[in-house]
């Protein structure tokens, strides 16, 4: 496999973990469940700002 095909791999593997995270979230949001230490969610928001940036 080709560098270009494991980046391309990669960054579809990176959407899919997004859309993952976008699922579970609505799940959390919709019963209202939220971390003690919010540590979760400031991790989620840092991911998100980060896929912006390269995809």
């Amino acid at each position: 496999m080709s560098e270009l095909r494991v980046i391309e791999r990669l960054e579809q593997m990176l959407h899919l973990a997004l859309e993952i995270i976008d699922e579970q979230s609505a799940l959390l949001n919709q019963h209202g469940i939220e971390t003690d230490s919010g540590k979760l969610e400031a991790e989620e928001r840092r991911f998100r700002e980060d896929m912006e940036k390269w995809c």
